[in-house]
């Protein structure tokens, strides 16, 4: 009788392989976590883009006010606009605002007239999102004139400049942070640099 040959793989085999696969994570991970960063900034962008182009819409759309503000609890029963500050990480909600209400440019939590249409939570905790200035948020009118939440107009930020007011968001690595300008009309696009509208 023939004793059965046994199948498997070497100590060395083994060693090759473990080699191997340690190498391609070696080179895989970093640009995989590249890829991540990317995608989070980018969506934060867009989220920012797509409120902007709602609250001009519904503004245009209701021919009244309609703000988006920021907010430190954007999804409670109560939210309402905080004071002006360049952190915009909590938050911010896009509601309408009841000329007849009682406090102007302010959410009224109790006012039905001035429901909220979107509240958005930074979805990725790792993307920080700031303004170059302390804003409170923005108010669109009727005919679609973008304001700043207090009445003035977004040149008076910095009124040499023909886009003052921008958001900056920065990922983990600097390659992937970008920008989003808001032009004094109101305006917003995506800048090719971080940090600055060009």
């Amino acid at each position: 009788m023939s004793a059965r040959r046994r199948r498997g793989v070497t100590l060395i085999e083994l060693l090759v392989v473990i080699a191997i696969a340690a190498i391609l994570l070696a080179v895989g991970v970093p640009s995989f976590s590249t890829f991540i960063d990317r995608n989070r900034v980018a969506g934060e962008v867009n989220e920012m883009l797509a409120d902007l182009a709602l609250t001009r819409s519904e503004a245009l759309a209701r021919r009244g006010r309609v703000i988006l503000c920021r907010s430190a609890d954007p999804v409670a029963a109560h939210a309402a606009c905080d004071a002006a500050n360049a952190d915009w990480s909590s938050g911010w909600i896009v509601f309408v605002d009841n000329p007849n209400g009682a406090t102007p440019f302010q959410r009224d939590p109790a006012d039905p007239a001035e429901a909220v249409i979107r509240a958005y939570v930074r979805t990725s905790p790792q993307v920080a999102i700031r303004a170059n200035a302390a804003v409170a948020g923005l108010s669109v009118t009727a005919d679609g004139t973008v304001w700043l939440l207090n009445g003035d107009p977004i040149s008076s930020l910095a009124p040499s400049q023909a886009e003052p007011l921008r958001f900056d968001f920065a990922g983990a690595e600097n390659a992937n942070c970008r920008s989003l300008c808001i032009a004094t009309s109101g305006r917003a696009r995506t800048s090719s640099s971080f940090g600055a509208c060009t």
